[in-house]
């Protein structure tokens, strides 16, 4: 995920989630190691390994990244799916609801169900593929 800001009319900034959780992540290192009392070993440790930390912070953020985006996608498409589905069954519950209106609803309910299938088909052929 990158965010792209504007700083000049001539000049555009970009920032990566992975360098912005890195930067972070050696930041609570160094601010941790100011809390240790001068001399310890510690505080000298934490102060050296807060670059190579970092950069190990955005390393893995770069590789989990899509993997996090997906299951993010996955996890709202199935509760927004579910709730769709829940709430068109109320309303086909609802005994003043026209024959048109019921029938429309019915439609909708199927196309839901379609949707999840194809969705998770499309899953489980990228797991399939080689090399991915």
């Amino acid at each position: 995920m990158e965010t792209k800001l504007r700083t000049h009319p001539t000049m555009t900034v970009s920032i990566s989630f992975d360098s912005v959780l890195g930067v972070g992540g050696g930041m609570v290192l160094i601010s941790l190691a100011q809390y240790l009392p001068e001399g310890n070993t510690f505080k000298t440790l934490l102060v050296m390994l807060a670059p190579p930390i970092t950069m190990f912070f955005k390393y893995v953020c770069e590789i989990c990244s899509p993997e996090i985006n997906e299951s993010i996608r996955i996890f709202r498409t199935t509760r927004e799916s579910k709730g769709l589905l829940k709430r068109i069954d109320e309303c086909l519950k609802d005994p003043g609801l026209s024959g048109n209106a019921r029938l429309s609803l019915m439609k909708h309910r199927e196309t839901v169900k379609l949707f999840v299938v194809y969705n998770r088909m499309e899953r489980l052929e990228s797991l399939m593929k080689p090399g991915e």
